[in-house]
C-alpha cells in the first residue's frame, strides 16, 4: 500500500511539471510564431543609444555618398553635415522607431523559420530595414538642398539581432521548447492515467493532481512576477550567457512577460479552484463503514 502511494504521488508530481512545462513551452512557441518575441528582440535594440549611431552612421554615409554632385555643392558649402545632421534626428526620430517596428512584425515570419531551419549554416540573425523613403523625405524637407536633391536608393541597413552564438544557442533550445511544446502535455496525461491505476485512493487523485498543478503553475507566476529574466537566468545551468540563460532572457522580456504571467497564474487559479471542487466531490463519495 504504501510502495503504491510513494509511486502514484511520483506519477503526480512529474506529470504535472510536464504539463506545466507544456504549457510554458507554449507560451515560448506562440511568442516566435506571432512575432512577440522578435519584436521585443529588435525593440531592445532599438533601445541602444550605440545601434542607433551605427544606424544613423550607416545611413548618412550612404545618403552623402550618393548626394555628391556639383550642384548640391554650388547650393550648400556644408551640404555632407547638413544631411549628416537630418539623417540623425530622423533616425532618433519615433517616425523612424514606428517604420522599424512596423518592418519587423512584417518580417517576424523570418525569425521564426530561421529558428527551425534544419539545413541553417550558423550565421547571426540580421534584420535589414529599408530607410529609403524615410531618409528622401527627410532630405527633401533641408531648405534649398532637398529641391536639387536626386531621389537616393540606399541599401537595407543590417541590424544584427543575435549574434552566431547566442542564435545558434537559441536555435538548440527552441528544438527542445518545440518538442516540449509537442509532446509533454500527452506525456503528462500518460502519467497521471498510470497514477490513476496505481492510486490506492482514487477517488483522491484527480483532486491530488490539479492541486499539484495549480501549485506548480503558482511557482513558475511567482519566479517570473518577483523576479527579473536576469535573475532567473543567473540560475540555470551557465547563467545568463548559457544555452538556457539565453532563451530566457530573450523570450520573458519586459514586453512579453506581464501577458506570459497573466496567462499561468489563471492556469494555476483554476487548477487549484479544480482540485478543491474534486475533493469535495470525493469527500462526499468516502465509502460508508457498515
Amino acid at each position: 500500500m504504501l510502495l503504491r502511494t510513494l509511486i502514484s504521488a511520483l506519477t503526480i508530481v512529474v506529470g504535472a511539471a510536464l504539463i506545466a512545462s507544456w504549457a510554458v513551452s507554449n507560451v515560448v512557441v506562440n511568442s516566435v510564431k506571432d512575432g512577440t518575441a522578435v519584436m521585443s528582440l529588435a525593440g531592445r535594440l532599438m533601445d541602444s543609444p550605440a545601434v542607433l549611431d551605427q544606424i544613423s552612421a550607416y545611413l548618412s554615409d550612404a545618403a552623402v555618398g550618393q548626394l555628391d554632385v556639383p550642384v548640391l555643392d554650388a547650393v550648400s558649402a556644408d551640404i555632407d553635415s547638413t544631411v549628416r545632421e537630418g539623417v540623425d534626428d530622423l533616425v532618433h526620430s519615433e517616425e523612424f522607431t514606428s517604420e522599424v517596428e512596423s518592418q519587423i512584425a512584417a518580417a517576424h515570419t523570418d525569425f521564426a523559420d530561421a529558428l527551425t531551419a534544419d539545413a541553417r549554416e550558423p550565421a547571426p540573425f540580421v534584420l535589414y530595414l529599408d530607410a529609403t523613403p524615410l531618409v528622401n523625405d527627410r532630405i527633401d524637407s533641408i531648405p534649398l538642398v532637398g529641391s536639387l536633391a536626386p531621389d537616393l536608393a540606399l541599401a537595407p541597413v543590417p541590424v544584427e539581432v543575435l549574434d552566431t552564438e547566442a542564435f545558434e544557442d537559441t536555435r538548440t533550445v527552441y528544438r527542445f521548447i518545440e518538442f516540449a511544446a509537442k509532446w509533454f502535455l500527452w506525456a503528462g496525461i500518460a502519467l497521471v492515467l498510470v497514477g490513476i491505476l496505481i492510486s490506492p485512493r482514487k477517488r483522491w487523485f484527480i483532486a491530488k493532481f490539479l492541486l499539484a498543478v495549480g501549485v506548480l503553475f503558482l511557482g513558475v507566476w511567482a519566479v517570473l512576477t518577483f523576479n527579473d529574466p536576469q535573475m532567473v537566468a543567473g540560475w540555470l545551468p551557465g547563467g545568463e550567457s548559457g544555452v538556457v540563460g539565453t532563451v530566457v532572457v530573450e523570450t520573458f522580456t519586459s514586453d512579453t512577460t506581464p501577458s506570459i504571467t497573466q496567462r499561468i497564474l489563471w492556469w494555476g487559479v483554476i487548477s487549484l479552484a479544480g482540485s478543491a471542487v474534486f475533493a469535495l466531490i470525493a469527500a462526499r463519495l468516502k465509502p460508508k463503514r457498515t
